[in-house]
């Protein structure tokens, strides 16, 4: 689902853009959820309405940390939660790759020239 030298950039904290690639994006008509997650051994996507999981991700053959699945019975994004599981410690979040980039192409230009003055 990832090819290996994204995967690489992903694990490493060196892609260019992170937003393309993790999150839940439709792949071939399906909802598919990439998750960078590495301190979990599992991570599971649960329904944010109903907390039920809907889907246990798959770790990456490449890159340790980067879990991957889609959704089997769902046609389109949905809202969503991650269930973490490392050894017996179980904790859950909202995906921060689930909400998209908040800053804008003039957010970075003038953040870039130190003049951004409401971010």
């Amino acid at each position: 689902m990832i090819h290996t030298d994204e995967a690489h950039q992903i694990a490493a904290g060196r892609h260019a853009d992170p937003f393309a690639v993790l999150g839940m994006h439709m792949v071939e008509g399906k909802p598919t959820v990439r998750v960078f997650a590495p301190h979990a051994d599992r991570v599971e996507v649960l329904d944010a309405k109903t907390g039920k999981a809907v889907v246990t991700l798959d770790p990456h053959a490449d890159a340790q940390g980067l879990f991957t699945g889609t959704a089997p019975r769902r046609k389109a994004i949905f809202p969503y939660r991650l269930r973490f599981i490392h050894g017996d410690h179980v904790w859950e979040g909202d995906d921060p790759y689930r909400f998209g980039p908040v800053m804008g192409e003039m957010d970075e230009h003038l953040f870039n020239e130190g003049a951004h003055r409401q971010l």
